[in-house]
């Protein structure tokens, strides 16, 4: 349903301070192998490391002292199996935690998941320990509700596999609560406290089992926590809601209609912290493109997009193509000029990074942008520091109003405008939908990043050299 896109943000091997060390010792590990190591954000991947030492069956990867926590996922090679079988083959994968600790496991590259030990780290060592207990009770959980919804009489047998059921649940929960509250400060701990779910009786109709799980499936769970951005802790519980939408036996257009009941709700829970609502609201935009329900999309884009639209058919047709703007692909040239009619070509400009945002002067997202953050930006010296330009670029109906501000609020970078509001040629190259709108690109005109907001940038920049 998703493309998880797995898109390339070249970081740096090597940074001031200590870099911390993944070491993975792969039986089986084909011949040839080019393993590397990427870093998840959003439901999106970016490479930490993709040049690692490779010593016969080890291989040991790098991450910089700077790298947020979060889950990364080290790709170690295409099985001659998947070569031989498999159009467009993809590598051999195994998922893990870092949070600033040396990682040590030893696998078979044959079957990674199920051979995986842990020889150093506690995130990961918590993470697989919980999961292969969870594997068992989910297991049991499953075939006692098949049990349940099958058999025909409300007998003593039904009410005692009814109680087992419950208690189950009851103790996953309980072992989910423990595992928390003794591990509040480790990362793979708030992941595991987002596995909870609403409780069910088993004694229900189907009909009731489906209004439980619309309604009550993020009860146990509170979207505020920055660092599962970083992770697939968010983005993995919002997939499965909307694939259970997608999975029912009702055609397409039904599916819509009923997951437009509880669209508001949906996003009332993942509004709590801005920059969390910000980054989910894209991802749950992603997959109602993947879905095609347009009058979700409508629905959202006029309702809950914290960005300031242009007119509402372009909207609509500007999110459809957004995907072709991805992280790692070459951005488009443009000319813009600035307040003393000075021309800005970005092709022609040399610097190592170039930052780019879109705004508009109406946009009162774009104004605290313009007017407070970016300021602060350059005062801290975070662009300077790697190397990094920024370049604004006004897309005002009015030229006039841009000046006005210009004047008012004198911005220290190139600032630039180009004229036509949405409807001019740099914003279709760029599929403006909205504004602010954000690129950070590389001396290769390929995009690094998409920031949404100021801490987005911030976060960007502590990843560049």
């Amino acid at each position: 349903m998703f493309r998880i896109l797995s898109l390339l943000l070249l970081l740096p091997l090597f940074c001031a301070g200590k870099d911390y060390e993944v070491k993975i010792h792969a039986r089986n590990l084909p011949e040839g192998s080019k393993p590397r190591l990427l870093q998840l954000f959003n439901g999106n991947f970016f490479t930490i490391d993709s040049l690692p030492a490779v010593n016969g069956e080890e291989i040991l990867f790098r991450v910089p002292e700077n790298q947020p926590p979060g889950n990364i996922k080290a790709l170690l090679g295409i099985s001659v199996y998947a070569k031989y079988t498999e159009k467009n083959p993809q590598p051999t994968a195994i998922d893990l935690f870092f949070n600033r600790e040396d990682i040590e496991v030893e696998l078979d590259f044959t079957n990674p998941v199920v051979t995986l030990k842990v020889i150093r780290s506690k995130e990961n060592q918590l993470f697989y320990d919980y999961m292969r207990q969870d594997a068992r009770i989910v297991q049991k959980l499953g075939l006692l509700e098949q049990f349940i919804g099958q058999y025909p009489d409300r007998d003593k047998l039904h009410e005692a596999v009814s109680s087992y059921f419950q208690t189950f649940q009851k103790n996953r929960n309980i072992l989910i609560d423990s595992i928390y509250q003794a591990n509040k400060e480790m990362l793979t701990a708030r992941i595991i406290q987002t596995m909870k779910m609403p409780f069910n009786s088993g004694n229900i109709s189907p009909a009731q089992r489906d209004s439980l799980f619309k309604g009550h499936f993020f009860d146990e769970i509170r979207f505020t926590d920055t660092t599962l951005l970083y992770t697939s802790a968010y983005t993995d519980k919002l997939f499965n809601y909307l694939r259970y939408f997608a999975m029912q036996q009702r055609s397409p257009r039904e599916s819509e209609l009923d997951l437009m009941k509880y669209v508001d709700d949906l996003i009332g829970r993942i509004s709590e912290n801005d920059r969390i609502r910000t980054h989910l609201l894209d991802f749950i935009i992603t997959g109602l493109e993947e879905l095609k329900y347009e009058e979700a999309l409508n629905y959202i884009s006029g309702n809950y997009l914290e960005q300031c639209e242009g007119p509402l058919e372009l909207t609509k047709r500007r999110l459809e193509e957004a995907q072709n703007m991805v992280i790692g692909g070459q951005i488009p040239d443009f000319f813009s000029i600035d307040t003393a009619n000075v021309a800005y070509n970005l092709y022609a400009d040399l610097s190592p990074y170039v930052l780019i945002v879109f705004w508009q002067t109406g946009c009162p997202h774009c104004q605290k942008l313009i007017i407070e953050e970016l300021p602060a930006l350059v005062k801290e010296g975070l662009l300077a520091d790697r190397g990094v330009k920024l370049v604004t670029v006004s897309i005002d109906p009015d030229r006039e109003e841009w000046k006005k501000l210009s004047r008012i609020s004198p911005m220290p970078w190139t600032n630039t405008y180009i004229p036509g509001g949405f409807e001019n040629e740099a914003a279709a190259d760029f599929n403006l939908y909205a504004t602010p709108m954000m690129f950070l690109a590389d001396t290769e005109h390929k995009i690094v990043s998409k920031p949404q907001v100021a801490e987005d940038i911030r976060a960007d920049l502590q990843m560049l050299k």
